[in-house]
């Protein structure tokens, strides 16, 4: 009885790890990013990164600056809106809505923020570029 609740656990587990990394379609991806912030699951954010970036940062340095910019968020919502390919490389303009406290109290509705991501075919999988990679560089 044991051994088959073992089992499932680690099924549900492989199952649910996967529901958050790259897609074969770039809009899936987009998908996983909502569900990492939304569960604040930052250290699968690296997963979905383009292989090139993740090189040059490397995982820590990723995993902080997406924990420290949506550190406190709840309810997030994404949206893509549009979706353009051409060739090995999509373009997603998002819509996304959520909720965040500063400091643990002043409350902020963040309604309507509209962004762009790139995003790059590697291998039959569609990975981000980092929104705003500059900001990397100071962790």
């Amino acid at each position: 009885m044991r051994l088959r609740h073992l089992i499932c656990l680690v099924l549900v587990a492989a199952f649910m790890g996967g529901c958050r990394g790259p897609k074969d379609d770039c809009e899936g991806t987009v998908h996983s990013y909502e569900s990492i912030i939304d569960g604040q699951h930052w250290d699968d954010y690296p997963d979905i990164v383009y292989p090139p970036l993740r090189k040059k940062y490397g995982d820590r340095n990723i995993r902080n600056w997406v924990a420290v910019f949506y550190e406190g968020a709840q309810k997030f919502k994404f949206t893509a809106v549009n979706a353009t390919v051409s060739k090995d490389v999509c373009l997603v303009q998002t819509q996304s809505s959520w909720y965040k406290k500063i400091r643990g109290q002043n409350p902020e509705s963040i309604d309507d923020e509209y962004n762009a991501y790139t995003l790059h075919l590697v291998d039959g999988k569609w990975y981000m570029e980092l929104p705003g990679a500059a900001k990397l560089q100071a962790f």
